[in-house]
């Protein structure tokens, strides 16, 4: 599951426009956070959770939706 996840916020950081790209990714941000067996400390479910906002309420434009994936990579240590 976080591999999806991680596929899916380097998509975003290079074609955050992609409606197709942002249901994915917000799907996996989801399920990434409803998922008990991941480790995640609350800084990194709170930047999920904020990405996962932006996605949802399809509020973000591109540019905010790139930089919102490419600072949950950095959240997340993938850099």
């Amino acid at each position: 599951m976080i591999e999806r996840l991680l596929i899916s916020l380097r998509a975003l950081a290079v074609d955050a426009a992609d409606e197709r790209l942002r249901a994915d990714a917000a799907d996996a941000v989801r399920l990434t956070l409803d998922c008990p067996q991941h480790d995640l400390t609350p800084a990194q479910r709170a930047r999920l959770r904020s990405l996962g906002d932006l996605l949802d309420d399809d509020a973000g434009s591109a540019a905010a939706v790139a930089d919102a994936a490419r600072d949950t990579c950095v959240a997340l240590g993938i850099v």
